[in-house]
């Protein structure tokens, strides 16, 4: 399985999952960026929780992007001719 850093490597855009906590709340933005630094900035533009502000980022995950897990596949037999 691979894991979301390695998924990343060589992308130039990349999905970060940013999250805000303040005393009035927390907020979660899903944004594109070339880096963390720019994540941040982009996701602060649009989050509108007052006050000084606790961040943290991080990439994207394929469940943040709305994958979802698949059963395994079981070959099964042809059924005979």
């Amino acid at each position: 399985m691979m894991n979301n850093e390695q998924y990343w490597v060589g992308k130039e855009y990349k999905a970060w999952v940013v999250y805000f906590e303040s005393k009035h709340g927390h907020d979660t933005k899903y944004v594109r960026a070339r880096d963390k630094k720019g994540a941040i900035r982009c996701a602060k533009e649009y989050t509108f929780l007052p006050g000084r502000l606790t961040v943290s980022c991080r990439l994207a995950s394929p469940m943040d992007l709305g994958c979802k897990p698949m059963p395994a596949r079981t070959t099964t037999p042809a059924p005979p001719a």
